[in-house]
């Protein structure tokens, strides 16, 4: 089948997810993550089941935990941690569930290097 829409998922707290469906000529959607995993769960399955799982792609940040960042010198909770596990893990399952088994873990630099921004955290 031909790909004719790609979600791109950033699980992290400022993260979000995007929707390019090439149907509506480059119409972009965009949705916290932290909400759609938490308070919007039920708003972010109603507009995945308008798309044809067989028809998309997913990409999601590979991402881990950071209990101690060298650059910033913050530390992060357990219980922060966790909870940043468990909504990437919801959101994954949402996809899983609702059938986009094209679902790929891409690193942040190689998804930054395709789109041309610099590891600046603040510029992403």
């Amino acid at each position: 089948m031909k790909t004719s829409t790609y979600i791109g998922v950033d699980p992290g707290q400022s993260g979000g997810i995007a929707i390019f469906r090439l149907a509506d000529h480059l119409t972009l959607t965009g949705i916290e993550t932290i909400k759609a995993a938490d308070t919007h769960r039920e708003e972010l399955v109603k507009v995945l089941c308008d798309l044809d799982p067989t028809k998309t792609k997913v990409f999601a940040e590979r991402v881990n935990g950071i209990p101690f960042n060298p650059k910033t010198g913050q530390r992060q909770s357990c219980q922060a941690n966790f909870k940043f596990g468990l909504y990437t893990g919801l959101l994954m399952g949402t996809f899983q569930t609702l059938g986009f088994s094209d679902l790929q873990l891409v690193a942040p630099v190689k998804w930054q290097n395709s789109v041309r921004i610099e590891r600046n955290k603040s510029d992403s």
